[in-house]
């Protein structure tokens, strides 16, 4: 087996770095991003006013109830039963003022309330940790894509090293100065350098959609 002329080892492939719509976004502006479009912010937030809600009115129903009532009545007088003007009649007016409290169902009521205070603050719980978790998946997605991008930069540099290591190799054999052996092993290492660019890549790529599934882009 002899190799009178050089072998083409490129790989025509289509993959390609995929576009980062965050290129120019800092960490800081991405996570404010992820907790206004992740769904998941948007439920515990929801959760959040209607345990807000339920607070208020437990404690609405332990307040006394005030209530006030005005009644204006005219009468007309019997000796002036034919006389129909204003001075004819008399005008009587009450007013009342009720107030209400719930005395024997303080207790029940009391232990609503506390029970209402508790979800409140379970919700407000929850909205933080949803936070802090999406902020972290955020931060990690962030830090992956910069990670691979210099994979990318670094594997490239040394495919382009082995591509020329090839070249010379194969001068060399021609020239008699290199065996068909040391051919093939560069073109071995060409290969695995050509494999490790490839999959640097596929690696961003795949890091690109974590980052926009983390910020509700996806």
């Amino acid at each position: 087996m002899g190799i009178s002329e050089p072998t083409n080892l490129l790989i025509t492939d289509s993959l390609v770095m995929a576009e980062n719509p965050f290129a120019d976004a800092s960490l800081d502006s991405l996570k404010e991003i992820a907790k206004k479009r992740r769904p998941e912010v948007l439920i515990t937030g929801s959760q959040k006013d209607i345990s807000t809600y339920q607070r208020n009115i437990a404690i609405g129903q332990t307040l006394p109830m005030l209530s006030l009532s005005a009644d204006v009545r005219h009468q007309a007088q019997a000796q002036n039963s034919t006389d129909i003007s204003p001075d004819a009649y008399v005008r009587s007016t009450s007013t009342s003022l009720n107030i209400s409290w719930p005395l024997f169902s303080g207790g029940r009521k009391a232990l609503g309330v506390q029970k209402s205070v508790i979800a409140r603050k379970e919700a407000d719980l929850q909205v933080q940790k949803m936070a802090l978790n999406i902020g972290s998946e955020v931060e990690a997605a962030y830090l992956k894509v910069q990670e691979t991008k210099l994979n990318i930069t670094a594997n490239a540099s040394v495919r382009e090293q082995a591509a020329e290591a090839l070249r010379l190799a194969r001068l060399m054999y021609i020239n008699g100065s290199s065996t068909q052996l040391e051919v093939l092993g560069a073109e071995s290492n060409y290969l695995q350098t050509q494999s490790s660019y490839y999959q640097s890549i596929f690696q961003y790529n795949v890091a690109i959609d974590q980052l926009k599934k983390a910020t509700g882009a996806l």
